[in-house]
């Protein structure tokens, strides 16, 4: 039969097969031998609780024993009316029953361990290169320091790689902005709109398409590599610290490339305080838009340190955003974070 969750077709078929099962299937009993001393504790308080036949008519002796002996506040107040209480309560206090526990939960492993191979097959993968790399970068001491590290390689490469041909797009421009001055064009006015207007806007704003173009495309590298959503789930330690969920990271690394749709993201986040946090604090992620103006005055006051000037800006948001996630939770918007939860993407 098939099975429907969402429209609820075939669910009471799946939830009578077991029952069905099990009124069927043979029965085997796996008793539990918890040891000598044990077995003996039990003993004295079944033999205490077959005193009361309207209790053990309705919870099976040995059972409920055990449950006394663990110390189970439900099988305690089960026996709360039973005339047999005192003489429970006598020998459980002279019981050390913090030891007596431990015992009985070590021979119930024992048991399990003992089953599992009759029941299960398992099958040891050897891990591969994509497994350790896997496992170092979502490792909860190296994950943090490894994504603080591949953002700042980014911002390098990005100055790195596109200075070649930021300084050709700049040599092109002047020239032809020269070249419109120098060519005599008459009235002046349309030669200075051509030269310093037309020809010089179109050069200061295609200067930048290099760094951008290279900044996302390494950022694309790192979302097909699966790496983002593994980042996202190193840092759900650190959102749920300052009162963010873990969902709240996605949102907030799409910042980085736009704050619109990043807000609009912010629909999956389920309870309302955490999306009016996360709504709140995404402008402090540097949208794709400020990179220009960063890369200007990065180059123009720090040309020798441009990358990790940029990779500081960015930080810095980063701080501010996190601080004051922190403070709306303490104040305006208390409440607990959700739980995240996050497929994996395989590579």
């Amino acid at each position: 039969h098939r099975s429907v969750g969402s429209t609820g077709e075939g669910l009471d078929e799946l939830l009578r097969a077991p029952l069905a099962e099990a009124e069927t299937s043979p029965h085997h009993e796996h008793a539990v031998g918890y040891g000598d001393e044990s077995e003996r504790h039990i003993a004295d308080i079944v033999t205490v609780l077959e005193g009361d036949p309207a209790l053990t008519a309705r919870y099976p002796p040995r059972w409920l024993a055990i449950r006394l002996l663990e110390g189970d506040g439900n099988a305690l107040a089960k026996i709360a009316a039973s005339p047999k209480k005192p003489a429970v309560d006598a020998i459980l206090q002279s019981i050390d029953t913090e030891n007596t526990e431990a015992t009985m939960a070590d021979r119930r492993y024992e048991v399990i361990g003992a089953l599992l191979p009759q029941v299960c097959t398992t099958c040891v993968k050897e891990m591969n290169a994509s497994d350790i790399i896997d496992r170092v970068v979502t490792d909860r001491w190296l994950g943090i320091p490894i994504f603080l590290a591949l953002m700042w390689a980014a911002f390098e490469l990005t100055f790195a790689v596109a200075s070649p041909f930021m300084s050709a797009i700049d040599s092109i421009m002047g020239s032809c902005a020269s070249y419109v001055a120098e060519s005599g064009l008459e009235p002046a006015w349309l030669a200075s709109l051509l030269g310093d207007g037309i020809i010089g806007g179109m050069g200061a704003v295609l200067i930048f398409i290099p760094n951008i173009f290279i900044l996302l495309f390494i950022l694309s590298l790192l979302e097909d590599s699966g790496y983002l959503a593994r980042a996202a789930f190193v840092m759900d330690r650190l959102m749920y610290a300052i009162g963010l969920p873990g969902k709240s990271f996605i949102p907030m690394l799409i910042g980085f490339g736009c704050n619109v749709p990043a807000i609009m993201a912010t629909r999956t986040i389920e309870d309302r305080n955490d999306r009016l946090i996360t709504i709140l604090v995404n402008p402090f992620m540097s949208c794709g838009a400020r990179l220009p103006v960063y890369v200007l005055l990065a180059g123009a006051f720090f040309p020798a340190i441009a990358g990790t000037d940029v990779f500081i800006l960015y930080v810095l948001g980063i701080v501010l955003a996190i601080g004051s996630a922190y403070l709306f939770r303490r104040t305006i918007l208390p409440g607990k974070p959700a739980p995240f939860q996050i497929e994996m993407p395989w590579r």
